[in-house]
């Protein structure tokens, strides 16, 4: 398990669908798929316009990862 020091601050997401993708999670955009390691991540935090699968919510948790 990385350390709190290695992982990214945070990370905010609006206007977007995240899906589980094997064991990370995917921001789709548009027409565009971005890949979030999200075992690097400490706060994953949501905007208006949002939606998150319960499957991703799963792999967020289980990574140490918090959501708000």
């Amino acid at each position: 398990m990385p350390k709190l020091r290695d992982s990214l601050s945070y990370l905010y997401v609006e206007k977007s669908i995240i899906e589980r993708d094997n064991h990370a999670i995917v921001v789709i955009r548009e027409n565009e798929k971005i890949p979030v390691p999200v075992s690097a991540l400490t706060v994953l935090m949501l905007g208006p316009g949002t939606s998150i699968t319960h499957a991703a919510m799963k792999v967020i948790t289980e990574n140490g990862c918090m959501a708000w």
